[in-house]
């Protein structure tokens, strides 16, 4: 989800040549939820631990960011757009998982924050506007968002099996470290009435 405002500054208007600078201020909240599969095991000299997620991993994105968009367009039928975003997000990712060992069963949930994330993001687009109405593109972007002032909060219940279960409960807060990479193509066709 996401709302913005921005203003086109045409920079050169000509019959087979049109340019244009537009920057863009918006805020955008976005929702990721990954669903982790299958089960880890590691095995040990005298025993083994057997992990799984319990939860999909879920995180939350949310603050201002600035756009600027090149706009060309040649030829009255191709257009190119180039983009760059600079973003300073809040972060928050939560997950809990299960771990089994031969003695005793734990649980693990645990939340990554940061209230001041680095976030960039370029890339571009090419559409080709075909006579009848009908067009066709490419999109391509990369982005990289990294925090170094994010909190580790976690929370650790740890059960026995024993006749009598006694069950006991560790928290850490710890600093830490985000780093998220993402890449995305897509290939466009439509139609324009």
């Amino acid at each position: 989800v996401m709302g913005g405002m921005g203003v086109q500054f045409v920079l050169l208007d000509r019959p087979k040549l049109f340019i244009a600078m537009i920057p863009i201020g918006v805020y955008n909240y976005s929702h990721i939820m990954n669903f982790p599969r299958g089960e880890r095991r590691a095995i040990g000299a005298s025993s083994f631990a057997l992990s799984s997620a319990l939860e999909p991993n879920q995180q939350d994105w949310f603050g201002p960011y600035a756009e600027a968009r090149l706009k060309c367009i040649f030829l009255k039928n191709y257009e190119f757009l180039f983009f760059y975003q600079y973003h300073r997000p809040s972060m928050r990712s939560k997950s809990k998982q299960a771990v089994v060992t031969a003695n005793e069963l734990f649980s693990l949930s645990a939340i990554y924050k940061a209230r001041s994330a680095t976030k960039q993001l370029g890339g571009f687009e090419f559409r080709y506007h075909g006579a009848a109405g009908w067009n066709f593109g490419t999109h391509f972007e990369g982005s990289a968002a990294w925090s170094h002032k994010a909190h580790y909060l976690s929370k650790t219940r740890r059960e026995p099996y024993t006749l009598a279960p006694i069950v006991t409960t560790t928290s850490v807060d710890e600093r830490a470290s985000i780093h998220w990479v993402c890449y995305e193509v897509s290939i466009s066709l439509g139609y324009q009435f």
